[in-house]
C-alpha cells in the first residue's frame, strides 16, 4: 500500500514520502470503511511529522 511505502521512504527520501502522504490526505475516503479512515488519519499524522522535521510545517503548503 502507499502508506507503507511512504513510511519506508520517511528515512531515505522525505520529499517522496511527503508527496505520497499528501496524495493520500487529499483523497476522498469511504466513510463506511474503518480501514480507509484509519489510513487517512495515519497519513495526516505522518505528513505533519515530516513537514515539521523538514521545516515545512508553517505557512501554506501545497494549497492547490
Amino acid at each position: 500500500m502507499e502508506l507503507e511505502k511512504a513510511q519506508t521512504l520517511k528515512v531515505t527520501n522525505k520529499n517522496a514520502a511527503i508527496d505520497i502522504l499528501y496524495n493520500i490526505v487529499k483523497r476522498n475516503v469511504d466513510t463506511n470503511s474503518e480501514n480507509d479512515i484509519k489510513t487517512k488519519e495515519q497519513a495526516i499524522l505522518d505528513l505533519g511529522e515530516l513537514l515539521a522535521a523538514t521545516g515545512q510545517a508553517e505557512g501554506n503548503w501545497r494549497t492547490g
